[in-house]
Protein backbone atom coordinates (compact mmCIF):
# COMPACT_ATOMS: atom_id res chain seq x y z
CA UNK A 1 0.00 0.00 0.00
CA UNK A 2 0.87 3.30 -0.25
CA UNK A 3 -0.22 7.05 -2.17
CA UNK A 4 1.38 9.40 -4.21
CA UNK A 5 1.85 12.78 -1.10
CA UNK A 6 -0.10 16.05 -1.23
CA UNK A 7 1.81 19.09 -2.17
CA UNK A 8 0.40 20.52 1.67
CA UNK A 9 -0.10 18.10 4.41
CA UNK A 10 0.27 18.58 8.30
CA UNK A 11 1.84 16.94 10.90
CA UNK A 12 0.08 14.80 13.29
CA UNK A 13 0.80 17.02 16.32
CA UNK A 14 0.15 20.28 14.13
CA UNK A 15 -3.18 18.68 12.63
CA UNK A 16 -6.15 20.74 13.79
CA UNK A 17 -9.23 18.22 15.24
CA UNK A 18 -11.43 16.74 14.68
CA UNK A 19 -10.35 14.65 12.20
CA UNK A 20 -11.90 12.58 9.50
CA UNK A 21 -11.14 9.79 7.97
CA UNK A 22 -11.89 9.29 4.27
CA UNK A 23 -12.73 6.16 1.91
CA UNK A 24 -12.55 6.37 -1.68
CA UNK A 25 -13.45 2.74 -3.50
CA UNK A 26 -12.52 3.60 -7.29
CA UNK A 27 -12.38 1.47 -10.61
CA UNK A 28 -8.73 0.95 -10.09
CA UNK A 29 -7.92 1.23 -6.36
CA UNK A 30 -9.43 1.16 -2.96
CA UNK A 31 -7.72 4.40 -0.68
CA UNK A 32 -7.94 6.54 2.04
CA UNK A 33 -6.33 9.53 3.99
CA UNK A 34 -7.11 11.31 7.36
CA UNK A 35 -7.72 14.80 6.69
CA UNK A 36 -7.53 17.34 9.39
CA UNK A 37 -10.04 19.99 10.05
CA UNK A 38 -9.47 22.21 7.72
CA UNK A 39 -9.28 19.11 4.89
CA UNK A 40 -5.78 19.23 4.92
CA UNK A 41 -4.32 15.86 4.47
CA UNK A 42 -2.13 14.33 7.85
CA UNK A 43 1.45 13.64 6.42
CA UNK A 44 1.72 9.97 5.93
CA UNK A 45 -1.53 8.77 7.08
CA UNK A 46 -2.13 7.82 3.59
CA UNK A 47 -3.14 4.03 2.22
CA UNK A 48 -3.71 2.17 -1.21
CA UNK A 49 -4.23 -1.23 -2.54
CA UNK A 50 -4.71 -1.43 -5.83
CA UNK A 51 -7.71 -3.36 -8.44
CA UNK A 52 -9.06 -4.82 -11.55
CA UNK A 53 -12.72 -5.75 -12.31
CA UNK A 54 -13.19 -8.61 -13.96
CA UNK A 55 -13.19 -8.17 -18.01
CA UNK A 56 -14.31 -10.68 -20.98
CA UNK A 57 -15.72 -10.52 -23.90
CA UNK A 58 -19.19 -11.31 -23.65
CA UNK A 59 -19.60 -7.76 -21.83
CA UNK A 60 -18.59 -8.72 -18.23
CA UNK A 61 -17.14 -6.28 -15.72
CA UNK A 62 -17.22 -7.09 -12.33
CA UNK A 63 -15.42 -7.28 -8.77
CA UNK A 64 -15.38 -9.12 -5.87
CA UNK A 65 -17.77 -7.71 -3.00
CA UNK A 66 -15.43 -9.81 -0.25
CA UNK A 67 -12.70 -8.49 -2.08
CA UNK A 68 -13.26 -4.74 -1.72
CA UNK A 69 -14.97 -5.09 1.92
CA UNK A 70 -11.37 -7.11 2.79
CA UNK A 71 -9.63 -4.08 0.93
CA UNK A 72 -11.26 -1.45 2.72
CA UNK A 73 -10.26 -3.05 6.27
CA UNK A 74 -6.87 -2.76 5.20
CA UNK A 75 -7.01 0.52 4.65
CA UNK A 76 -8.71 1.52 7.75
CA UNK A 77 -6.57 -0.83 9.65
CA UNK A 78 -3.24 1.33 8.18
CA UNK A 79 -4.80 4.66 8.71
CA UNK A 80 -5.74 4.30 12.59
CA UNK A 81 -2.54 1.99 13.22
CA UNK A 82 -0.45 5.00 11.52
CA UNK A 83 -2.46 7.92 13.70
CA UNK A 84 -1.38 5.77 16.75
CA UNK A 85 -3.27 7.57 19.58
CA UNK A 86 -3.94 10.57 17.59
CA UNK A 87 -6.87 8.27 15.92
CA UNK A 88 -8.69 8.98 18.93
CA UNK A 89 -9.43 12.50 17.30
CA UNK A 90 -11.35 10.72 14.54
CA UNK A 91 -14.78 12.28 14.72
CA UNK A 92 -16.07 10.56 11.11
CA UNK A 93 -15.99 8.09 8.91
CA UNK A 94 -17.01 9.07 5.00
CA UNK A 95 -16.58 6.69 2.01
CA UNK A 96 -17.59 7.18 -1.44
CA UNK A 97 -17.09 4.10 -4.28
CA UNK A 98 -17.10 4.23 -7.99
CA UNK A 99 -20.77 4.39 -8.98
CA UNK A 100 -23.99 2.71 -10.11
CA UNK A 101 -22.84 -0.71 -8.15
CA UNK A 102 -25.22 -3.63 -6.96
CA UNK A 103 -24.50 -6.73 -5.18
CA UNK A 104 -27.08 -9.53 -4.13
CA UNK A 105 -26.80 -10.40 -0.40
CA UNK A 106 -28.68 -13.68 1.67
CA UNK A 107 -30.45 -12.84 4.54
CA UNK A 108 -27.21 -13.01 6.73
CA UNK A 109 -25.43 -10.39 4.49
CA UNK A 110 -23.45 -12.83 2.60
CA UNK A 111 -23.14 -11.69 -1.42
CA UNK A 112 -24.62 -14.12 -3.64
CA UNK A 113 -23.55 -12.12 -6.87
CA UNK A 114 -20.61 -10.11 -7.57
CA UNK A 115 -20.28 -6.24 -7.59
CA UNK A 116 -21.72 -5.50 -11.32
CA UNK A 117 -20.45 -2.13 -12.10
CA UNK A 118 -21.32 0.41 -14.80
CA UNK A 119 -19.32 -0.87 -17.37
CA UNK A 120 -20.83 -4.35 -17.38
CA UNK A 121 -23.36 -4.52 -20.83
CA UNK A 122 -24.37 -8.30 -20.24
CA UNK A 123 -27.90 -6.41 -19.56
CA UNK A 124 -28.15 -4.89 -23.19
CA UNK A 125 -31.24 -7.05 -24.55
CA UNK A 126 -32.79 -6.40 -21.09
CA UNK A 127 -32.78 -2.51 -21.37
CA UNK A 128 -34.17 -3.36 -24.80
CA UNK A 129 -37.21 -4.86 -23.31
CA UNK A 130 -37.80 -2.01 -20.81
CA UNK A 131 -37.75 0.83 -23.57
CA UNK A 132 -40.11 -1.27 -24.89
CA UNK A 133 -42.08 -1.57 -21.56
CA UNK A 134 -41.92 1.75 -20.25
CA UNK A 135 -41.85 5.61 -21.37
CA UNK A 136 -38.29 6.36 -21.64
CA UNK A 137 -38.59 9.78 -21.84
CA UNK A 138 -40.60 10.24 -19.11
CA UNK A 139 -38.73 7.90 -16.63
CA UNK A 140 -35.82 10.07 -17.19
CA UNK A 141 -37.62 13.01 -16.11
CA UNK A 142 -38.60 11.40 -12.61
CA UNK A 143 -35.40 9.69 -12.33
CA UNK A 144 -32.88 11.44 -13.93
CA UNK A 145 -32.01 8.56 -15.59
CA UNK A 146 -32.53 6.72 -18.82
CA UNK A 147 -32.58 2.86 -19.14
CA UNK A 148 -29.75 1.52 -19.78
CA UNK A 149 -27.23 -1.71 -19.02
CA UNK A 150 -25.65 0.82 -16.36
CA UNK A 151 -28.41 1.06 -14.07
CA UNK A 152 -30.50 -1.39 -11.31
CA UNK A 153 -33.95 -1.93 -13.77
CA UNK A 154 -32.42 -3.52 -16.47
CA UNK A 155 -29.12 -5.34 -14.27
CA UNK A 156 -32.53 -6.82 -12.14
CA UNK A 157 -34.28 -7.84 -15.35
CA UNK A 158 -31.58 -9.78 -16.87
CA UNK A 159 -30.67 -11.48 -13.57
CA UNK A 160 -33.92 -12.84 -13.31
CA UNK A 161 -33.81 -14.19 -16.96
CA UNK A 162 -30.27 -15.40 -16.76
CA UNK A 163 -29.16 -16.56 -13.03
CA UNK A 164 -32.97 -17.53 -11.71
CA UNK A 165 -32.11 -19.40 -8.92
CA UNK A 166 -29.32 -17.12 -7.85
CA UNK A 167 -31.96 -13.96 -8.43
CA UNK A 168 -35.11 -15.67 -5.87
CA UNK A 169 -32.43 -16.28 -2.93
CA UNK A 170 -31.38 -12.82 -3.06
CA UNK A 171 -32.35 -11.11 0.54
CA UNK A 172 -31.38 -7.54 -0.36
CA UNK A 173 -30.20 -5.74 -3.35
CA UNK A 174 -26.74 -3.20 -1.76
CA UNK A 175 -24.83 -0.72 -3.71
CA UNK A 176 -21.40 -1.48 -2.89
CA UNK A 177 -21.08 1.44 -0.24
CA UNK A 178 -24.01 0.26 1.89
CA UNK A 179 -22.54 -3.52 1.35
CA UNK A 180 -19.86 -2.85 3.62
CA UNK A 181 -21.36 -0.83 5.71
CA UNK A 182 -23.89 -3.13 6.84
CA UNK A 183 -20.99 -5.47 7.49
CA UNK A 184 -19.19 -3.37 9.44
CA UNK A 185 -22.21 -1.37 11.40
CA UNK A 186 -25.06 -4.09 10.97
CA UNK A 187 -27.41 -1.48 9.57
CA UNK A 188 -28.57 -0.85 6.17
CA UNK A 189 -28.47 2.63 4.69
CA UNK A 190 -28.03 4.00 1.48
CA UNK A 191 -27.46 7.91 0.40
CA UNK A 192 -29.03 9.89 -2.17
CA UNK A 193 -26.48 9.72 -4.84
CA UNK A 194 -25.94 5.99 -4.69
CA UNK A 195 -29.52 4.79 -4.88
CA UNK A 196 -29.86 8.05 -7.55
CA UNK A 197 -26.84 6.64 -9.74
CA UNK A 198 -28.81 3.08 -9.94
CA UNK A 199 -31.55 4.66 -11.78
CA UNK A 200 -34.30 4.44 -9.20
CA UNK A 201 -34.55 7.79 -7.12
CA UNK A 202 -37.32 9.99 -7.99
CA UNK A 203 -36.08 13.62 -8.60
CA UNK A 204 -39.39 15.14 -7.68
CA UNK A 205 -40.69 12.79 -4.65
CA UNK A 206 -37.03 12.22 -2.94
CA UNK A 207 -37.95 9.00 -2.28
CA UNK A 208 -37.67 5.04 -4.80
CA UNK A 209 -40.10 5.62 -7.72
CA UNK A 210 -43.32 3.43 -7.34
CA UNK A 211 -44.01 3.49 -10.96
CA UNK A 212 -41.00 2.21 -12.09
CA UNK A 213 -40.02 -0.50 -9.01
CA UNK A 214 -44.29 -1.56 -9.61
CA UNK A 215 -42.61 -2.66 -13.30
CA UNK A 216 -39.85 -4.10 -11.41
CA UNK A 217 -38.73 -8.06 -9.94
CA UNK A 218 -38.31 -5.92 -6.94
CA UNK A 219 -39.65 -5.42 -3.29
CA UNK A 220 -39.43 -2.29 -1.46
CA UNK A 221 -38.09 -3.93 1.33
CA UNK A 222 -35.16 -5.04 -0.67
CA UNK A 223 -34.16 -1.71 -0.69
CA UNK A 224 -32.03 0.76 2.14
CA UNK A 225 -33.97 3.46 3.41
CA UNK A 226 -32.93 6.16 2.01
CA UNK A 227 -30.17 8.85 4.04
CA UNK A 228 -29.10 12.40 3.31
CA UNK A 229 -25.46 12.97 3.78
CA UNK A 230 -25.70 14.57 7.24
CA UNK A 231 -27.66 11.81 8.87
CA UNK A 232 -24.71 9.61 9.79
CA UNK A 233 -25.20 6.36 11.34
CA UNK A 234 -22.83 4.96 14.38
CA UNK A 235 -22.17 1.87 16.26
CA UNK A 236 -19.32 -0.90 14.73
CA UNK A 237 -20.56 -4.26 15.62
CA UNK A 238 -18.64 -5.87 18.18
CA UNK A 239 -16.08 -7.40 15.82
CA UNK A 240 -15.06 -4.15 14.09
CA UNK A 241 -14.92 -2.44 17.66
CA UNK A 242 -12.79 -4.66 19.20
CA UNK A 243 -10.55 -4.13 15.63
CA UNK A 244 -11.10 -0.31 15.90
CA UNK A 245 -11.70 0.99 19.46
CA UNK A 246 -10.81 4.34 18.54
CA UNK A 247 -13.95 4.59 15.93
CA UNK A 248 -16.14 3.24 17.82
CA UNK A 249 -18.16 6.89 18.51
CA UNK A 250 -17.50 7.85 15.19
CA UNK A 251 -20.13 9.31 12.54
CA UNK A 252 -20.38 7.04 9.56
CA UNK A 253 -21.75 9.16 6.71
CA UNK A 254 -23.77 6.85 4.22
CA UNK A 255 -21.42 5.85 1.25
CA UNK A 256 -21.40 8.60 -1.77
CA UNK A 257 -21.10 7.85 -5.35
CA UNK A 258 -17.93 9.00 -6.44
CA UNK A 259 -18.95 11.82 -9.05
CA UNK A 260 -20.37 13.87 -6.79
CA UNK A 261 -17.44 13.94 -4.36
CA UNK A 262 -15.16 14.45 -7.23
CA UNK A 263 -16.81 17.76 -7.61
CA UNK A 264 -16.59 18.69 -4.25
CA UNK A 265 -13.40 18.21 -4.10
CA UNK A 266 -11.78 19.63 -6.92
CA UNK A 267 -13.53 22.84 -5.80
CA UNK A 268 -16.61 23.11 -8.94
CA UNK A 269 -19.86 23.55 -6.30
CA UNK A 270 -21.18 26.02 -8.43
CA UNK A 271 -23.12 25.79 -11.76
CA UNK A 272 -20.48 28.30 -13.57
CA UNK A 273 -17.81 25.66 -12.83
CA UNK A 274 -18.20 22.10 -14.03
CA UNK A 275 -15.82 19.03 -13.16
CA UNK A 276 -14.02 16.91 -15.94
CA UNK A 277 -12.64 13.65 -14.54
CA UNK A 278 -11.29 11.56 -16.23
CA UNK A 279 -9.93 7.98 -13.99
CA UNK A 280 -10.55 4.55 -15.52
CA UNK A 281 -14.07 6.06 -17.08
CA UNK A 282 -14.39 9.92 -17.67
CA UNK A 283 -17.01 12.22 -17.09
CA UNK A 284 -18.54 16.23 -16.99
CA UNK A 285 -20.62 16.92 -14.19
CA UNK A 286 -22.19 20.24 -12.63
CA UNK A 287 -23.35 20.53 -9.11
CA UNK A 288 -26.61 22.48 -9.48
CA UNK A 289 -28.43 24.27 -6.43
CA UNK A 290 -31.98 22.51 -7.19
CA UNK A 291 -33.22 20.27 -9.59
CA UNK A 292 -33.29 21.21 -13.44
CA UNK A 293 -37.14 21.85 -14.82
CA UNK A 294 -36.04 19.14 -17.86
CA UNK A 295 -33.54 16.91 -18.27
CA UNK A 296 -31.66 16.68 -21.87
CA UNK A 297 -32.27 13.45 -23.27
CA UNK A 298 -28.14 12.88 -24.02
CA UNK A 299 -27.23 13.46 -20.01
CA UNK A 300 -28.24 12.10 -16.17
CA UNK A 301 -29.16 14.11 -13.23
CA UNK A 302 -28.85 12.61 -10.19
CA UNK A 303 -29.80 13.50 -6.65
CA UNK A 304 -27.11 13.99 -4.40
CA UNK A 305 -29.10 15.55 -1.33
CA UNK A 306 -32.32 17.05 -0.70
CA UNK A 307 -31.56 20.11 -2.74
CA UNK A 308 -28.56 19.51 -4.82
CA UNK A 309 -28.37 17.66 -8.48
CA UNK A 310 -25.31 16.51 -10.56
CA UNK A 311 -26.19 17.36 -14.03
CA UNK A 312 -23.92 15.97 -16.65
CA UNK A 313 -22.63 12.62 -18.66
CA UNK A 314 -19.99 10.00 -18.29
CA UNK A 315 -18.38 7.73 -20.91
CA UNK A 316 -16.90 3.87 -19.87
CA UNK A 317 -14.10 4.23 -21.27
CA UNK A 318 -11.28 7.60 -19.88
CA UNK A 319 -8.11 5.92 -19.05
CA UNK A 320 -8.86 2.53 -18.99
CA UNK A 321 -8.88 3.35 -23.11
CA UNK A 322 -4.97 4.15 -22.74
CA UNK A 323 -4.37 1.17 -20.57
CA UNK A 324 -5.77 -1.12 -23.60
CA UNK A 325 -4.06 0.77 -25.86
CA UNK A 326 -0.73 0.84 -24.44
CA UNK A 327 -1.54 -3.47 -24.13
CA UNK A 328 -2.46 -4.09 -27.79
CA UNK A 329 -0.34 -1.89 -29.72
CA UNK A 330 2.66 -1.57 -27.61
CA UNK A 331 3.37 1.59 -27.65
CA UNK A 332 7.50 2.81 -28.09
CA UNK A 333 9.15 2.23 -25.16
CA UNK A 334 9.12 6.01 -23.20
CA UNK A 335 6.31 7.29 -25.94
CA UNK A 336 5.18 10.60 -24.67
CA UNK A 337 1.93 10.58 -24.85
CA UNK A 338 1.67 14.17 -23.76
CA UNK A 339 3.76 15.63 -26.38
CA UNK A 340 1.41 13.31 -28.88
CA UNK A 341 -1.66 15.15 -26.95
CA UNK A 342 0.10 18.47 -27.08
CA UNK A 343 0.67 18.79 -31.10
CA UNK A 344 -1.63 20.75 -33.14
CA UNK A 345 -4.30 18.49 -34.65
CA UNK A 346 -3.76 16.85 -37.99
CA UNK A 347 -6.77 16.09 -40.84
CA UNK A 348 -5.14 12.08 -40.83
CA UNK A 349 -5.20 11.50 -37.45
CA UNK A 350 -7.78 8.15 -37.52
CA UNK A 351 -10.68 8.64 -35.95
CA UNK A 352 -11.69 6.73 -33.07
CA UNK A 353 -14.77 5.48 -31.22
CA UNK A 354 -13.73 5.24 -27.29
CA UNK A 355 -16.74 2.51 -26.96
CA UNK A 356 -14.44 -0.61 -25.30
CA UNK A 357 -16.79 -1.19 -22.74
CA UNK A 358 -20.11 0.00 -24.30
CA UNK A 359 -21.44 3.50 -24.00
CA UNK A 360 -23.39 5.50 -21.94
CA UNK A 361 -23.29 9.62 -22.71
CA UNK A 362 -24.68 11.07 -24.66
CA UNK A 363 -26.08 8.34 -26.88
CA UNK A 364 -27.43 5.74 -24.53
CA UNK A 365 -26.76 3.53 -27.22
CA UNK A 366 -27.23 -0.62 -26.20
CA UNK A 367 -24.46 -2.18 -28.35
CA UNK A 368 -22.14 0.55 -29.02
CA UNK A 369 -18.55 -1.04 -29.93
CA UNK A 370 -15.10 0.59 -30.09
CA UNK A 371 -13.69 1.32 -33.51
CA UNK A 372 -10.99 3.30 -35.42
CA UNK A 373 -11.51 4.38 -39.24
CA UNK A 374 -8.87 6.18 -41.57
CA UNK A 375 -5.86 3.74 -41.37
CA UNK A 376 -2.99 4.00 -43.72
CA UNK A 377 0.09 2.56 -44.32
CA UNK A 378 2.03 4.91 -42.68
CA UNK A 379 -0.43 5.29 -39.73
CA UNK A 380 2.06 5.06 -36.37
CA UNK A 381 0.24 3.80 -33.21
CA UNK A 382 1.35 7.48 -31.46
CA UNK A 383 -1.03 8.40 -34.21
CA UNK A 384 -3.86 6.14 -32.84
CA UNK A 385 -3.54 7.50 -29.65
CA UNK A 386 -4.25 11.26 -30.90
CA UNK A 387 -6.98 9.82 -32.08
CA UNK A 388 -8.48 7.75 -29.32
CA UNK A 389 -7.44 11.16 -26.55
CA UNK A 390 -9.58 13.12 -29.43
CA UNK A 391 -12.18 10.73 -29.68
CA UNK A 392 -12.90 10.92 -26.07
CA UNK A 393 -12.71 14.40 -26.26
CA UNK A 394 -15.47 14.67 -29.17
CA UNK A 395 -18.28 12.69 -26.91
CA UNK A 396 -17.25 14.85 -24.34
CA UNK A 397 -17.99 17.73 -26.30
CA UNK A 398 -21.53 16.26 -27.08
CA UNK A 399 -21.93 16.26 -23.44
CA UNK A 400 -20.94 19.93 -22.52
CA UNK A 401 -22.84 21.34 -25.45
CA UNK A 402 -26.02 19.38 -23.75
CA UNK A 403 -24.33 21.08 -20.53
CA UNK A 404 -24.51 24.41 -21.70
CA UNK A 405 -27.93 24.37 -23.23
CA UNK A 406 -29.11 23.67 -18.72
CA UNK A 407 -26.04 25.59 -17.44
CA UNK A 408 -25.24 28.53 -20.09
CA UNK A 409 -22.99 30.48 -17.19
CA UNK A 410 -20.77 26.91 -17.71
CA UNK A 411 -17.19 28.72 -18.27
CA UNK A 412 -14.78 26.61 -17.04
CA UNK A 413 -14.03 22.76 -15.98
CA UNK A 414 -11.56 21.80 -13.41
CA UNK A 415 -9.95 18.80 -14.89
CA UNK A 416 -8.77 15.85 -12.38
CA UNK A 417 -8.53 12.46 -12.09
CA UNK A 418 -5.23 9.60 -12.99
CA UNK A 419 -5.98 10.28 -16.95
CA UNK A 420 -5.18 13.93 -16.23
CA UNK A 421 -2.54 13.11 -14.48
CA UNK A 422 -0.51 11.20 -17.09
CA UNK A 423 -1.50 12.76 -19.59
CA UNK A 424 -1.91 16.81 -18.69
CA UNK A 425 -2.08 17.79 -22.52
CA UNK A 426 -5.07 16.17 -23.20
CA UNK A 427 -7.10 19.36 -21.51
CA UNK A 428 -5.35 21.00 -24.52
CA UNK A 429 -7.66 18.50 -26.79
CA UNK A 430 -10.51 19.11 -24.37
CA UNK A 431 -10.83 22.71 -24.51
CA UNK A 432 -10.32 23.21 -28.32
CA UNK A 433 -13.08 20.09 -28.55
CA UNK A 434 -15.48 21.71 -26.07
CA UNK A 435 -14.51 25.31 -26.34
CA UNK A 436 -14.41 26.00 -22.74
CA UNK A 437 -11.41 26.35 -20.82
CA UNK A 438 -9.85 23.99 -18.91
CA UNK A 439 -8.43 24.06 -15.36
CA UNK A 440 -6.07 21.57 -14.55
CA UNK A 441 -6.45 20.75 -10.34
CA UNK A 442 -3.66 20.83 -8.06
CA UNK A 443 -5.59 17.79 -6.11
CA UNK A 444 -4.05 14.67 -6.02
CA UNK A 445 -7.00 12.72 -4.71
CA UNK A 446 -9.91 15.35 -5.52
CA UNK A 447 -12.45 12.56 -4.89
CA UNK A 448 -11.14 11.81 -1.37
CA UNK A 449 -10.92 15.30 -0.56
CA UNK A 450 -14.53 15.45 -1.54
CA UNK A 451 -15.97 13.22 0.59
CA UNK A 452 -13.77 15.06 3.69
CA UNK A 453 -15.26 17.86 3.20
CA UNK A 454 -18.63 16.72 3.01
CA UNK A 455 -17.96 15.19 6.41
CA UNK A 456 -16.34 17.56 7.83
CA UNK A 457 -19.41 19.80 7.27
CA UNK A 458 -21.08 17.70 9.60
CA UNK A 459 -18.30 17.36 12.54
CA UNK A 460 -16.70 20.81 11.99
CA UNK A 461 -18.98 22.99 10.67
CA UNK A 462 -17.18 26.20 12.04
CA UNK A 463 -13.99 25.45 10.93
CA UNK A 464 -12.26 27.39 7.57
CA UNK A 465 -11.56 25.21 5.18
CA UNK A 466 -8.23 25.43 3.12
CA UNK A 467 -9.43 26.17 -0.62
CA UNK A 468 -9.04 23.72 -3.54
CA UNK A 469 -5.81 23.63 -5.46
CA UNK A 470 -6.08 24.46 -9.14
CA UNK A 471 -3.60 25.08 -11.64
CA UNK A 472 -2.90 26.21 -15.15
CA UNK A 473 -6.03 27.14 -17.18
CA UNK A 474 -5.74 26.26 -20.80
CA UNK A 475 -7.96 28.35 -23.18
CA UNK A 476 -8.86 26.85 -25.99
CA UNK A 477 -6.90 27.58 -29.29
CA UNK A 478 -8.97 29.43 -31.86
CA UNK A 479 -7.00 28.32 -34.87
CA UNK A 480 -7.81 25.05 -33.97
CA UNK A 481 -11.96 25.43 -34.19
CA UNK A 482 -11.85 25.02 -37.54
CA UNK A 483 -10.20 21.76 -38.19
CA UNK A 484 -11.78 20.25 -34.89
CA UNK A 485 -15.64 20.86 -36.24
CA UNK A 486 -14.43 19.02 -39.64
CA UNK A 487 -13.14 16.22 -37.36
CA UNK A 488 -15.96 16.04 -35.20
CA UNK A 489 -18.42 16.21 -37.86
CA UNK A 490 -16.70 12.72 -39.58
CA UNK A 491 -16.54 11.45 -35.72
CA UNK A 492 -20.19 11.84 -36.04
CA UNK A 493 -20.56 10.32 -39.09
CA UNK A 494 -18.68 7.50 -38.18
CA UNK A 495 -20.69 6.91 -34.50
CA UNK A 496 -24.36 6.96 -36.26
CA UNK A 497 -22.68 4.67 -39.15
CA UNK A 498 -21.66 2.03 -37.05
CA UNK A 499 -24.47 2.46 -34.35
CA UNK A 500 -26.77 2.12 -37.72
CA UNK A 501 -25.18 -0.96 -38.55
CA UNK A 502 -25.18 -2.48 -34.81
CA UNK A 503 -29.12 -1.87 -34.57
CA UNK A 504 -29.97 -3.62 -38.54
CA UNK A 505 -27.89 -6.17 -36.91
CA UNK A 506 -29.69 -7.49 -34.20
CA UNK A 507 -33.29 -6.96 -36.79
Amino acid sequence: MGGDERKETVSKKRAQPPFVLAIDIGSSATRGRIYDARAVPIKKLEARIHHQFAIRGDGTAEVDAEQLCAETEQVIDALVEGAGKHAEAIAAVAMDTFAATVVGVDEAGKPLTPVYTYADTRPAAAAETLRQRLDEDALQQRTGTRLHPAYLPARLLWLQESEPDTFARVAAWMSLGEFIYARFLGQRATSYSSAAWAGIVNRQTLAYDDELLAALPLKREQLAPLHNTDEPLRGLVRAYAHRWPALREAAWLPAIADGYAGNIGCGAREAGVGALAIGSSAALRALLPAQPALVPRGLWCYTVDRTHALLGGALNDGGRALEWLEGVLALPRGADLDAVATAPPRDDTPLVLPFLTGERNPGYALHATAAIAGLRWQTEATDIARGLLEGIAFRLALIAEELRGVVPELATLIASGGGIDRVPGWCRIIADATGIPVAISGEDQATLRGTALLALEIVAPGCERVEASVGATVLPEPAHAEPYARKRAAHDALYAALNSFHTSSLT
